[in-house]
């Protein structure tokens, strides 16, 4: 009985939903078969910010709600603040393939640029909370090399190569490299 009921009333709105949308087509094609260009600008009138207002909703759906955890270092006093240094060591200048390992995840750095970070719009997206939401680059230079990057800035947790603060570091094969908490390893061979 109450299943019947509902079928009945489902179908009632089924064909009233269907006679609306009839209506309104039918009114639609005859409107735009006498004024084209203003039904378009209609559409783009009703359409557009429903679009705008969709992105709006599913971009911040992708954000991070957490801050960055600033890992904590011990301060000495009457000692220079320790400056971040670029660290020079070899790679071959020969075209070469080239990967940053995360536990069982490999990243192929097979572009000009690879963004490091929390934010899901990185290339490497990395969870832990004191990786920032846009940390570290690594990038492709002309002769082959990787270059690692640090983008958290001076107050932030750095990047750390074979476990030295760097600013920007040319990587070679094995080096151990702390994002934040997140470890990765750097490996490549010849292509």
């Amino acid at each position: 009985m109450l299943r019947d009921l509902l079928y009945a009333s489902t179908a009632a709105a089924t064909g009233v939903v269907a006679n609306v949308w009839s209506d309104f087509m039918n009114w639609f094609a005859d409107s735009y078969a006498s004024a084209p260009a203003l039904m378009l600008v209609m559409v783009a009138i009703v359409v557009l910010p429903s679009l705008a207002l969709a992105g709006i909703v599913l971009r911040r759906q992708h954000r991070s709600p957490d801050a960055t955890i600033v890992i904590s270092r011990p301060s000495r006093r009457g000692e220079a603040k320790p400056r971040a240094v670029t660290v020079r060591t070899g790679l071959a200048s020969w075209p070469t393939l080239a990967w940053l390992e995360h536990g069982d995840k490999h990243y192929a750095i097979d572009r000009t640029l690879v963004r490091i970070g929390r934010e899901a719009d990185n290339d490497i997206c990395l969870q832990e909370k004191t990786v920032h939401r846009y940390h570290a680059a690594a990038r492709r230079t002309s002769d082959g090399s990787v270059l690692i990057t640090d983008l958290s800035g001076q107050e932030g947790n750095g990047i750390f190569v074979n476990g030295a603060r760097v600013s920007e570091a040319r990587l070679k094969p094995g080096d151990e490299i702390a994002v934040g908490e997140a470890k990765l390893k750097f490996a490549a061979k010849p292509a």
